[in-house]
């Protein structure tokens, strides 16, 4: 937003601190339903989604389950990277 605008880390504590959904940290982009997870890194590092209920998670671009009944996703990213994922009923992670 500039130099003069609001900072997306000042964006997140203001969320954060109303009681808002806040699926994650600054240096990337959700965009979360209760079945799909799009998810753009624009800064590399390691992040900590939060998904809006517990699921399974597959990585729809390998077809691998990367976590089982979980309300969160770990995600090692490098910068503009983009995972699309599948959020099952925990019961089936991987299908």
């Amino acid at each position: 937003m500039g130099k003069e605008g609001l900072s997306p880390e000042l964006l997140h504590n203001l969320a954060t601190y109303a009681g808002a959904h806040v699926a994650t940290t600054p240096g990337i982009k959700v965009s979360i339903n209760g079945h799909f997870a799009s998810i753009h890194a624009v800064q590399p590092d390691r992040y900590t989604s939060r998904l809006p209920r517990t699921a399974g998670v597959v990585n729809l671009k390998t077809g691998r389950a990367i976590a089982s009944g979980t309300d969160r996703v770990e995600l090692e990213a490098d910068a503009k990277s983009v995972y699309w994922l599948r959020l099952n009923d925990p019961a089936l992670p991987g299908r």
